[in-house]
């Protein structure tokens, strides 16, 4: 399988109320997840952080762990302007 954009959103458009993740009796859909992400994403660039700086992240195993690796991921690619930041 091949992706034209980030995975999570990939699988936003494809299955958005599908369960992303379970972990320790919580879930989160990919239409959560890719929410998560993204608000991640832009606190990160809203914060300086750029393509190629270094994000140290320390997490429990929770979903929204994954949503934050997610978001540091994310912001290595500039956003378009059809697509800004979420807020």
């Amino acid at each position: 399988m091949s992706f034209t954009d980030w995975p999570w959103r990939e699988w936003r458009q494809q299955r958005g109320a599908a369960i992303a993740l379970h972990l320790e009796g919580e879930s989160l859909t990919w239409h959560q997840l890719c929410q998560q992400v993204d608000a991640l994403a832009a606190g990160f660039f809203a914060q300086g952080v750029t393509c190629g700086a270094g994000v140290a992240l320390r997490g429990k195993k929770q979903p929204a762990d994954a949503a934050l690796l997610a978001g540091a991921i994310a912001v290595r690619r500039p956003y378009s302007a059809a697509e800004p930041p979420a807020a």
